[in-house]
């Protein structure tokens, strides 16, 4: 099982694609536990197919709210499948796009999620 960490352009804009559809779900019925007032922020590492699917999700660093970090796993899987890596984003070999992601919420709503693959 091999993964890898790509950067560059590729990936900026694949990471946008899935940044905007994790705020799009966000935004939607899928709002976060909103009586957790205070800024909380996580560090995440996932991992997706060639296809999109969300193969493995693991919080390196939690909230301190079991509540929030829980919403924030299940819109990761909720918002599966993204879209399908594109075309030599990954190196030949390689079955998996590893990322590793900041997210930033503050009074329940998601403030920013980057990637910190650079």
């Amino acid at each position: 099982m091999q993964a890898a960490a790509v950067v560059g352009a590729p990936l900026d804009h694949y990471f946008e694609g899935v940044t905007k559809k994790l705020q799009r779900l966000a935004d939607s019925s899928n709002k976060p536990p909103s009586d957790f007032p205070g800024h909380h922020t996580l560090a995440l590492k996932l991992r997706l197919t060639r296809s999109g699917i969300l193969a493995w999700y693991a919080t390196e660093t939690a909230s301190g709210n079991p509540v929030i970090d829980h919403w924030v796993e299940k819109l990761f899987r909720r918002a599966e499948p993204f879209q399908p890596l594109p075309t030599g984003l990954l190196e030949e070999g390689f079955k998996y796009l590893e990322l590793k992601l900041s997210l930033e919420l503050e009074g329940g709503v998601i403030k920013q999620i980057a990637n910190e693959v650079r």
